[in-house]
């Protein structure tokens, strides 16, 4: 992972913990056109062990609304106004 892909992810993250927070739903597409809307269930961080997206401090994988997203999977990601 070069530092502009790890950047994005820790952006990811850092966004799928506030939008938790603040029971905002979020759109991710995903590497094979799919998208997933919904407030994230589980936090993206901290992460340990296996779980770990490399080293930046967020899990590969978080819930939004039942559905399991796999973070390395994500290619863009949306977040409207309420």
């Amino acid at each position: 992972m070069n530092d502009a892909q790890a950047q994005f992810f820790v952006m990811l993250g850092t966004l799928v913990d506030d939008a938790r927070l603040a029971h905002l739903a979020l759109e991710l597409m995903l590497e094979d056109g799919t998208v997933v809307f919904g407030v994230p269930e589980s936090p993206a961080s901290p992460a340990q062990g296996d779980n770990a997206l490399d080293d930046t401090g967020y899990r590969r994988e978080v819930v939004l609304d039942g559905v399991r997203v796999h973070l390395p999977e994500v290619r863009a990601v949306s977040l409207a106004r309420p």
